[in-house]
């Protein structure tokens, strides 16, 4: 009889199951479980909610991201026009236009032209790409892309000397004045960025579209060059840009858009003044 009571009494899953005390605990198998305890002896069996990894696209999606998206023909797409329309290419794409496009500088000899787009190039995308591979290999940076706000300062900084260098080597030079105006306003959205950068992530991307954007329509209103196909290309460019970039979940629609509007003022700001 005691054999079949215990058996009517005992759940059909074959285990005697919680109660709860009142007080946060539970009783089991008449001994009353503390919660700290019972969470002790869950941990390994209930799977608990992970909170964002450092480094992970979790920690970057708390800072605006989003998630990285299925691998696919799209994403390949918009992986190679953010590399192509990268923030350290758009100075050398726009110094090329400068020079060998319909502006007052295209009777400059050939030499020279090349001359000035070695040393751009050298300034404002060669030393800032070593300097940014040297951080990740020594573990300053978690990855090249720089997805992270916080670890975006240093080079940040390292490319706003760049510029500054840049434009004072051609600051003797009077023929690259255009070419000198159009770095000055590139440092001029460098320091925007940096300056947002301290509170909020915005699209190194679209700040630089947006400045190169700038420089080119204040240099066709002041009637230094005449290239209004190059404009327009521009501003399609920089729109299928963004959308590579919300594609790829690296930013919201606000820092793209802040990105681009906010290059747009700090260089044209830049270009009117000087």
């Amino acid at each position: 009889m005691n054999a079949m009571t215990q058996e009517e009494t005992m759940p059909e899953d074959g285990f005697r199951k919680e109660e709860s005390d009142g007080g946060g605990g539970t009783v089991s198998d008449g001994k009353t479980v503390p919660a700290p305890e019972k969470a002790e002896m869950t941990a390994g069996i209930l799977p608990a909610e992970a909170a964002p990894v450092e480094g992970s696209l979790s920690g970057v999606a708390a800072e605006g991201g989003g998630e990285a998206p299925e691998e696919g023909p799209c994403t390949r797409l918009s992986r190679g026009i953010s590399l192509l329309l990268h923030p350290f290419l758009v100075p050398v794409y726009t110094v090329l236009v400068l020079l060998f496009g319909d502006t007052i500088m295209s009777n400059i000899a050939a030499g020279l032209k090349w001359f000035f787009v070695l040393v751009v190039a050298l300034n404002t995308l060669v030393i800032p790409a070593i300097f940014i591979a040297l951080m990740r290999t020594f573990g300053v940076l978690s990855d090249l892309s720089l997805r992270r706000r916080r670890e975006r300062m240093l080079p940040l900084a390292v490319v706003a000397v760049c510029y500054l260098v840049c434009a004072l080597m051609l600051s003797d030079v009077l023929v690259a004045f255009l070419i000198r105006k159009f770095l000055y306003a590139a440092l001029g959205c460098v320091l925007l960025a940096l300056a947002v950068n301290f509170c909020w992530k915005i699209s190194l991307h679209l700040v630089a579209a947006g400045g190169a954007v700038a420089m080119l329509l204040i240099v066709a209103v002041s009637r230094f060059g005449n290239f209004t196909g190059t404009i327009v290309a521009a501003i399609l460019l920089s729109g299928l840009l963004a959308s590579a970039r919300l594609w790829l979940g690296c930013h919201t629609p606000a820092q793209v858009a802040a990105g681009f509007f906010g290059g747009f003022a700090a260089a044209s700001l830049v270009m009117l003044a000087l």
